[in-house]
């Protein structure tokens, strides 16, 4: 994966729609649970939804990696290709952040 300009805090700011700067006001996340104490029901929706997302970006990794590879072979400039293959990367580095954040509101949730 080729997340190097991707940060931990950066995502996190990203998916939870809070920023690193304190001066700014926060948002609800996401796919957020709202109120005192969330729904659990609403929270396993948004769990499957981001499980599909992620899904989704595997399969896209995928194709978009064998791609790049068939056009180095016949010798064609996969540069763009490629460039995008990261873009998903980080997407999928950002999705697999929402899942654990999500994660973390049901264990608060249940607890």
């Amino acid at each position: 994966m080729h997340n190097d300009d991707v940060t931990d805090e950066g995502v996190r700011s990203i998916v939870t729609g809070r920023a690193a700067d304190p001066m700014v006001d926060d948002v609800a996340p996401c796919g957020a649970m709202t109120g005192t104490m969330p729904d659990l029901s609403k929270a396993g929706l948004t769990l499957a939804e981001a499980d599909r997302h992620i899904d989704d970006a595997r399969r896209t990794i995928a194709a978009q990696a064998d791609r790049v590879r068939r056009w180095k072979i016949l010798g064609l400039d996969a540069k763009e290709s490629e460039k995008f293959l990261h873009v998903m990367e980080e997407t999928l580095a950002a999705f697999l952040v929402h899942r654990e954040l999500i994660l973390d509101e049901i264990k608060r949730a249940r607890a």
